[in-house]
């Protein structure tokens, strides 16, 4: 027997008695397997795999059985009566139309990193001051100022709590900080000590070493650390400027300083300071301000 339906049959594997075990459809990039639903007994039922639209060009089915030809015009029935489709959701308006906003500007952000904390207390400054609350006092001092010029801050404790080196260079890293400045304290020297990671510069890449993660910042960080020491240079307080091996300096990925704070000796016309002196501590953090301000309208982060 012989009739045309709307697809080309691929293959027919045939069964006993000649009859066609299964046949293939192909319409498009659809295939459509028809086969008896137990092997070697074509005419007992067919069961449909799937099925796609029928196409132009009617060809002839060869050597089909009755199953698989009641499977043929099932399919066909179904080619040509589709099962409805929910109608198409309408595209959105013409966004062309609209305004073009220009992007938000990324935050500046400075990461402020008190030194020790909780029962790290750091070295003892005074007979009642110990080097974690001096630093945690700074730290909110200065976090005041740079919040008042419209600077995003990050604090990496704000109270009296230990953190590990390591976490306190992820939540730094994490933050995607422009500056970072790890304060600390000694009752040794005078003035400001700023210091930079110990490292050798490296070219920056994707994927950073964790240990020497620093390398590829260390250029941008004596600079930020000269830009400290030109605002220092405007006042009265003495800074030195050094490189050391700091944790969690060689962790960060950012321009990264350490502030250390030591008493004040006095000068030919000029009175010293002890640590705990506010005044002193005033001046410390407006100069920290200026030059993170000033470091705010020379840095681009890449």
């Amino acid at each position: 027997m012989a009739r045309a339906y709307p697809f080309r049959a691929l293959r027919c594997s045939t069964a006993p008695h000649s009859l066609p075990e299964a046949v293939v459809l192909e319409s498009g990039a659809q295939k459509t397997a028809i086969q008896p639903a137990v092997p070697g007994a074509a005419s007992r039922g067919v069961a449909v795999a799937r099925y796609g639209p029928a196409v132009s060009g009617a060809v002839r089915a060869v050597r089909c059985g009755p199953a698989v030809l009641a499977a043929l015009a099932a399919v066909t029935a179904l080619a040509q009566n589709p099962i409805p489709q929910p109608p198409p959701v309408p595209a959105p308006p013409n966004q062309s139309q609209a305004p073009i906003q220009p992007p938000t500007p990324r935050p500046y952000v400075v990461v402020l990193d008190p030194a020790h904390g909780g029962t790290n207390t750091g070295a003892r400054l005074e007979r009642d001051l110990l080097e974690k609350t001096v630093t945690l006092s700074l730290a909110h001092r200065l976090a005041a100022a740079l919040r008042a010029r419209g600077i995003s801050v990050v604090m990496i404790r704000d109270r009296d709590v230990d953190v590990p080196d390591m976490q306190r260079a992820e939540i730094a890293n994490h933050a995607r900080a422009d500056a970072c400045l790890t304060l600390h304290a000694t009752a040794t020297g005078s003035g400001v000590h700023l210091f930079t990671s110990s490292l050798g510069p490296t070219s920056s890449a994707e994927f950073l070493p964790w240990q020497t993660a620093q390398s590829a910042w260390v250029t941008r960080s004596l600079r930020m650390e000269a830009e400290i020491d030109t605002a220092f240079s405007h006042t009265s307080i003495h800074a030195t400027m050094g490189q050391a091996a700091i944790e969690p300096l060689d962790h960060l990925t950012c321009p990264a300083v350490a502030v250390e704070l030591a008493p004040e000796e006095a000068t030919p016309g000029v009175g010293g300071y002890a640590i705990s002196d506010p005044a002193y501590q005033k001046s410390v953090v407006q100069a920290l301000t200026d030059a993170i301000q000033a470091w705010r309208k020379d840095w681009t982060r890449p």
